[in-house]
């Protein structure tokens, strides 16, 4: 998309490329070479690589692939961080799809995505990308560049630490399995045991949702109404909060970057701002209040809560993962990073499993890209031509990447593989950052 900007403008968005600068103003995004050169194509292969191994690792592949279209494409970071962005929105809506029956582990009544931590987040994460977006177009590339790679590097570190642990874990248990001294009889129960703790679990969960959904337990329409959220995707009030937050989003980044397009005065511009924040506020308060709620109900009624859920029966997980969400809006819309390569090390940490980090990640990276790509689209900074063409290598790697994990996992089964996959991915995206801007001081 071709878009005019005054000077004072441009220096604000901070263009750097020679490409992307004219006598008269102008931001031109630079055309995908035709016909490719061997670089070009080596890119692409590595881009699709990254993809599966994203993928695979329980990441999109979005913002992590920027540094790698900066260095095989010479794209600015300033250009390639709304083409990060919107792949990464391509690649959540695959793997939305491609998942979208995809159960809880232990529980097959429920989805696998968690919808309390998305509804809880949303009004927050789509504010931090509002603001994100502001801040990001106004830092020079350096600056950028430096903040994108604090981020890879710290999300990565905790990922690593993650991984570390779940691997010395599940090597105690094969250890204790292997020892000499113990029996055979011994061996063979304490195996039993390890591997069918779960399934257990499982068991016990899919046993009484059957009893509740059956009427053999009594139960409230309250609970009721709870059980029916958890297994559907798409429910009125879910629906009915996402256009609102998304309609607050669109028309304060319309009043924001109206700049070129249509004249509006500042104090209507601070009014917009201002109700999105009360708003956010607001709706993230009595979605807290109905979380709670909705445990103590789940509580006495005698759901059976899986070890690894995250309970709202205090309002201190609820605070750390409005914050968690709220900064990592932010830091997405400022380097164009889905909000799911933030949260995802993070949620791991909170002692969530990695195939539930995985896909509440896409659902979180869908909403966040959204936001983000719709704010980039706005301002004119959507490269349509690298969309095309990597957005479709973009889907083979999803498709690719999130059927060889489930099955290479359930064959080993150690869920740690994802998490190792995903700490390798975003290491190497980090180590890219620097790469690029030293080819560019050898020019």
């Amino acid at each position: 998309m071709t878009r005019v900007f005054d000077y004072q403008y441009l220096e604000q968005l901070a263009l750097q490329s020679v490409q992307n600068q004219t006598d008269t103003g102008l931001f031109i995004p630079t055309p995908f070479p035709i016909p490719p050169s061997i670089l070009n194509v080596i890119g692409v292969l590595l881009i699709l690589i990254m993809v599966i191994l994203s993928n695979a690792g329980g990441l999109g592949g979005g913002g992590n692939l920027t540094p790698f279209i900066m260095i095989f494409f010479n794209l600015s970071l300033i250009e390639c961080i709304p083409i990060g962005n919107f792949l990464g929105f391509i690649s959540a809506m695959c793997r939305f799809v491609i998942n979208f029956r995809q159960k809880h582990p232990n529980n097959p009544r429920r989805l696998a995505i968690d919808y309390e931590i998305i509804e809880l987040s949303m009004p927050l994460l789509y504010l931090g990308t509002l603001f994100g977006v502001q801040i990001g177009t106004r830092l020079t590339e350096i600056q950028l560049a430096i903040v994108f790679a604090i981020v890879l590097f710290f999300v990565a570190f905790k990922t690593a630490e993650k991984a570390y642990k779940m691997i010395r874990e599940e090597n105690k248990k094969a250890l204790a399995l292997n020892q000499n001294h113990l029996s055979y009889i011994d061996n063979q129960q304490l195996k039993t045991r390890l591997l069918s703790e779960d399934q257990d679990l499982m068991l016990k969960n899919h046993q009484k949702m059957i009893q509740l959904q059956n009427g053999l337990i009594e139960q409230s329409s309250q609970l009721q109404s709870i059980m029916r959220e958890e297994s559907q995707h798409f429910t009125v009030k879910r629906c009915f909060n996402f256009i609102i937050t998304l309609g607050f989003l669109i028309i304060t980044s319309m009043l924001l970057n109206s700049k070129d397009r249509f004249a509006v005065n500042i104090y209507y511009q601070y009014l917009a701002v201002g109700l999105f924040i009360i708003y956010s506020l607001v709706s993230t308060y009595y979605i807290s209040k109905n979380l709670q709620r909705n445990y103590y109900i789940k509580l006495i009624e005698g759901y059976h809560f899986d070890k690894h859920d995250i309970t709202y029966e205090s309002t201190k997980p609820i605070i750390k993962v409005i914050l968690l969400c709220h900064i990592s809006g932010i830091l997405g819309g400022i380097v164009g990073i889905a909000g799911g390569i933030i949260l995802g090390p993070l949620f791991l940490q909170l002692g969530m499993l990695p195939v539930l980090v995985a896909s509440t990640n896409q659902y979180l990276a869908l909403i966040s890209t959204i936001a983000v790509s719709f704010q980039y689209w706005y301002l004119g900074m959507l490269n349509l031509q690298y969309i095309i063409v990597l957005g479709s290598v973009t889907v083979l790697g999803c498709y690719i990447g999130i059927k060889q994990v489930q099955v290479i996992v359930q064959k080993s089964g150690r869920q740690s593989i994802m998490v190792v996959i995903l700490a390798i991915v975003l290491f190497l995206s980090f180590s890219m950052i620097p790469v690029k801007y030293w080819l560019k001081s050898l020019e």
